[in-house]
């Protein structure tokens, strides 16, 4: 079944010069490459954070969810920004316009 998932999306990329507006398949590579170290971090945070706020509470339920969720989308970030992914260049100029002014 992945196997020929993965063959229809070779043959959609090859028809349509790209496939949601990634036309380079090493930058798709490099996206989820930022993905599996993204979640790597968050599920390792996480774990962390799950033997450290022992218990019930809305408290701890939010600090399980919280930091490994806000550690993702940094990670993520960083990531994206050390393997120069370019489709994200858009973002970061908003961000540095919003920062600037």
């Amino acid at each position: 079944f992945s196997l020929n998932a993965l063959l229809l999306l070779v043959l959609l990329w090859r028809r349509m010069g790209g496939f949601l507006g990634v036309t380079d398949l090493s930058a798709l590579l490099r996206m989820v490459l930022a993905a599996v170290v993204s979640g790597a971090g968050a599920f390792g945070l996480r774990a962390a954070s799950e033997a450290l706020f022992i218990g019930d509470t809305p408290f701890s339920r939010v600090m399980d969810v919280a930091p490994p969720f806000f550690a993702a989308v940094l990670l993520y970030a960083a990531a994206c920004r050390a393997l120069r992914i370019e489709e994200l260049g858009h973002y970061w100029r908003i961000l540095d316009r919003r920062s600037a002014g």
